[in-house]
């Protein structure tokens, strides 16, 4: 548990906060804009956050030397675009959105 804490600093929380957003976003752009059912939209919401924190690390970090790598920052993008996939496919599912 203590191992746990220590991973979770305010950075990581901003990673996982900044693609929940990003994954609840696109989900529901999708779902407006193409009118896709909830898990498809909620789907596609997944995979472009976790691109795009894929991409953020790849290109910011690593191509450009704008940023330090870490794989620790990855994870926390993918847990984030994990949850705003079930936040925003439970939403939908129970018609809150």
């Amino acid at each position: 548990m203590k191992n746990w804490l220590l991973f979770m600093t305010k950075n990581k929380w901003l990673h996982i906060l900044v693609f929940i957003v990003i994954a609840c976003a696109v989900t529901l752009i999708d779902a407006a804009e193409h009118y896709h059912s909830g898990l498809e939209a909620a789907s596609i919401g997944a995979v472009v956050a976790i691109g795009l924190s894929l991409l953020k690390g790849i290109v910011w970090d690593v191509l450009f030397g704008w940023g330090t790598f870490r794989i620790k920052n990855l994870f926390a993008g993918v847990v984030g675009s994990l949850i705003g996939f079930f936040l925003s496919w439970g939403l939908m599912v129970m018609g809150a959105v």
